[in-house]
């Protein structure tokens, strides 16, 4: 939505193959993106050893003439990542300009930021929870201030998740995985009993 809404028409997406998270965020945005009436150029795998990060962005740029380039690496493919967009600044003059970047949840990370410093400057990321939303603040507060450290995304899904578990496990007559599973099906919890919105 983010891309339509932004006048983002033509995709170019990195992101492992055969990788079960990669897939399905790809498979997730290619969806809605083209029903939007976007257009995904063109399709890389960030595993390929033969990747080269300066060719893959002149063509991007140059033959694919995109407009946004969309990452859906796992984790241990981040530094490809930002050996990709730092290839930005090495294009020839002709060639430079502001790429618009997008993101999977695996590029949030103080580490990515340290690592990428202005080449990810611009980087839009999507992801499930974030701790400055109104709602959310309360929950960010108390919990680094339990565990005495930051929380992320991963730490606010963990709590809900859980929280989710303990209702459906509550609620279930003889609790068994199966009615568990089912009892989850049908959980709605309200944001005071979990991270927020």
């Amino acid at each position: 939505e983010y891309a339509s809404k932004n006048g983002i028409k033509k995709v170019v997406i990195f992101s492992k193959y055969k990788d079960i998270y990669s897939e399905s965020l790809k498979k997730a945005f290619e969806d809605l993106f083209t029903k939007q009436g976007g257009k995904v150029v063109r399709m890389t795998n960030l595993a390929d050893p033969n990747l080269n990060a300066e060719a893959e962005m002149s063509r991007l740029v140059a033959t694919d003439q995109a407009d946004a380039a969309v990452f859906f690496p796992n984790i241990e493919l981040i530094s490809t990542v930002i050996e990709i967009v730092r290839a930005q600044q090495k294009l020839p003059e002709p060639l430079q300009r502001k790429l618009q970047l997008l993101g999977g949840d695996a590029l949030y990370s103080a580490d990515t930021l340290k690592q990428g410093n202005k080449a990810l400057e611009g980087l839009i990321l999507a992801v499930p929870w974030f701790p400055e939303k109104p709602r959310s603040q309360a929950f960010a507060e108390q919990a680094c201030n339990k565990w005495r450290g930051g929380i992320t995304w991963r730490t606010a899904a963990s709590y809900d998740a859980t929280q989710a578990l303990i209702k459906a496990i509550s609620e279930s007559e003889n609790p068994s995985r199966l009615s568990v599973v089912e009892k989850l099906k049908a959980i709605a919890l309200s944001p005071d009993k979990t991270s927020g919105d």
